[in-house]
């Protein structure tokens, strides 16, 4: 998250507001740049609630599955739409947070289940 935000953005968002682009698209790429960074917060949050308090094993299934989700979304638009985002760190690290997340939970329903 804080790479995102203070790596990331200094990147980004200033050559996006030199494109010449509409207003409108360019503000519009800068609140979907710092909504990632929230969900990016937020996932961290339940993973580490999830890893601090046993019994909130949901916390991590949610957390996974977003991960999975944004991992599949770096991935399909890499492969399907363009492969200049495999340029970026968004299909690699989505896909490890995935498999860390989904080894995880997998590990955790194991040691409750009879």
């Amino acid at each position: 998250m804080v790479a995102h935000e203070l790596l990331g953005a200094p990147m980004v968002l200033p050559p996006l507001a030199d494109a010449e682009l509409d207003e409108e698209i360019v503000w519009l790429h800068h609140f979907s740049w710092h909504v990632g960074t929230v969900a990016t917060a937020a996932i961290a949050f339940m993973f580490f609630y999830a890893s601090i308090r046993p019994g909130n094993l949901a916390l991590a299934i949610v957390a996974t599955c977003i991960s999975t989700g944004f991992c599949l979304l770096g991935v399909g638009l890499a492969v399907f739409a363009s492969p200049s985002l495999w340029g970026t760190p968004a299909p690699y690290l989505w896909s490890l947070v995935a498999v860390i997340g989904l080894l995880g939970v997998w590990q955790s329903s194991r040691a409750i289940s009879p």
